[in-house]
């Protein structure tokens, strides 16, 4: 019996070959760029939209009809920029020079590294505690111990990353999963459970799933969730949000957090209100 393929990354995969092949980028109209140091599918679709608060669904199309125009078919070819070299990108009416590579200037130096897409992201996380190859009694052993080996700005952005993706999902057209949650009064819903299901399919693979908690009067207090496209840890979720804007992860298996990170206060409460908004339509 030959070795079992990781489902997991076969469905970041499909998901990234899918959104490629829907990518319909002007072949004709385009112009030259020189790959930077720094430089990432992500960042250089969203520098190339050039427009404030861009939204993630809007970088990630820009970022699959870069690859599409740049014969980018899979994740890895995606991966193998390199300084220096030249790829192609959809033309606007304000392209009149080619980009050069260089350092960044002054007015430009101070703004933080953008979070790469959740795919991205969770594809790396696989890499490093769900390698091909392994059987299925070695996979989970495996992952638990090399979780450590995540390097901590990578946990990080995954977790920023699963946040927007959220966030889209939960502003979008979804057949999404919901479920109260009970764990003090069997009659008064202490939370609500929200899962995405593989392809909007209500039966089907569930893809991510979050679960809001909630105070006594019924508003939010904190959020614990998983991301798309990675299952860090078996038996609870890998991330939570708490009402003061702190992202943190599990220290423990006793259920200790520790925060990694801080989100932007326009960013978190955006994502607050949404799930406010589910909250009071299906408990309040």
């Amino acid at each position: 019996m030959g070795n079992l393929v990781d489902i997991k990354t076969q469905e970041t995969r499909s998901y990234y070959r899918m959104k490629y092949d829907e990518a319909r980028p002007d072949t004709d109209n385009k112009v030259s760029y020189t790959i930077k140091k720094g430089d990432n599918l992500w960042s250089i679709a969203k520098e190339k939209l050039n427009k404030r608060n861009a939204k993630n669904s809007e970088i990630q199309d820009m970022m699959y009809k870069i690859a599409k125009l740049n014969n980018m078919s899979s994740i890895e070819d995606a991966n193998k920029l390199g300084i220096n070299d030249v790829i192609y990108l959809p033309s606007s009416n304000t392209d009149e020079v080619t980009p050069v590579s260089g350092s960044p200037s002054s007015s430009t130096s101070n703004i933080s590294k953008p979070v790469r897409d959740v795919s991205e992201t969770a594809f790396e996380i696989n890499k490093i505690i769900e390698p091909e190859g392994l059987y299925f009694a070695s996979r989970s052993l495996y992952k638990y111990e090399n979780i450590k080996n995540i390097p901590p700005e990578l946990y990080k952005e995954n977790g920023l990353a699963g946040i927007n993706y959220w966030t889209d999902i939960l502003n979008g057209q979804h057949n999404l999963v919901i479920q109260k949650s009970y764990s003090i009064s069997p009659t008064t819903p202490s939370g609500l459970v929200i899962k995405k299901k593989e392809n909007d399919h209500i039966f089907g693979k569930t893809e991510a799933q979050l679960m809001v908690e909630l105070d006594e009067n019924g508003n939010f207090k904190d959020v614990v969730f998983d991301t798309s496209g990675v299952n860090i840890y078996e038996s609870k979720f890998d991330y939570e949000l708490d009402a003061n804007g702190n992202l943190k992860r599990p220290l423990n298996s006793y259920g200790e957090m520790v925060t990694i990170g801080k989100m932007k206060k326009e960013e978190y409460q955006q994502f607050v209100q949404v799930l406010q908004k589910y909250v009071d339509k299906h408990i309040k």
